[in-house]
């Protein structure tokens, strides 16, 4: 079995919550995180995402996932 690594296109995510007017709680809330600053970490690159929150962002942000994922 392959393993393909990939990164969260970041500048992606933060641009879909901003064309939302999503403020970083609202995304958190959404995610079933505790604090902003759980999602802060995930959109600066310094939390990974699981497939599960991966899957919520692309409902919230109505995106596929290849859309908020870049190869390494």
């Amino acid at each position: 079995m392959e393993v393909i690594e990939v990164d969260l296109n970041l500048k992606f995510l933060r641009l879909k919550r901003k064309e939302r007017k999503l403020r970083l709680i609202d995304v958190a809330k959404y995610l079933e995180l505790r604090t902003a600053n759980a999602y802060w970490r995930i959109e600066k690159g310094l939390t990974s995402l699981s497939a599960v929150r991966l899957m919520r962002l692309c409902s919230l942000f109505n995106v596929k996932p290849e859309e908020l994922l870049c190869s390494k």
